[in-house]
């Protein structure tokens, strides 16, 4: 796949990211950006490589620092809060059934 369609790709999928379901930090003490992140980083992922692991100083985490206070003014997401969700949540509430995919799981004669 050309690299321009791998952008156009990512594009198109960060079109259809919701960005105006605004957490529930009021209620339960998550931050507003959290499952806007979540979903970035499950495009991130799906689009721009599929190994990304989410260190708080690699290029995805990397991604997300700016890329969040774009979405969310206001609002100042740190590397450690970003590598600290993912960590304990994932990339996506979705994302479970991709990355197994991804990561060959479902090769001939492996079942879970």
């Amino acid at each position: 796949m050309s690299r321009l369609r791998v952008y156009e790709r990512f594009a198109e999928q960060l079109e259809e990211i919701d960005f105006s379901e605004r957490g529930y930090s009021d209620l339960t003490g998550r931050r507003v950006w959290e499952t806007g992140a979540q979903d970035l980083a499950h495009a991130y992922r799906e689009i721009v490589n599929p190994n990304a692991g989410w260190s708080r100083n690699g290029p995805a985490v990397g991604f997300l620092v700016e890329a969040l206070p774009r979405v969310y003014p206001g609002t100042n997401p740190t590397p450690a809060a970003i590598e600290t969700l993912l960590a304990r949540r994932g990339p996506a509430r979705w994302n479970n059934i991709t990355q197994w995919i991804l990561d060959g799981s479902l090769s001939k004669g492996t079942e879970r």
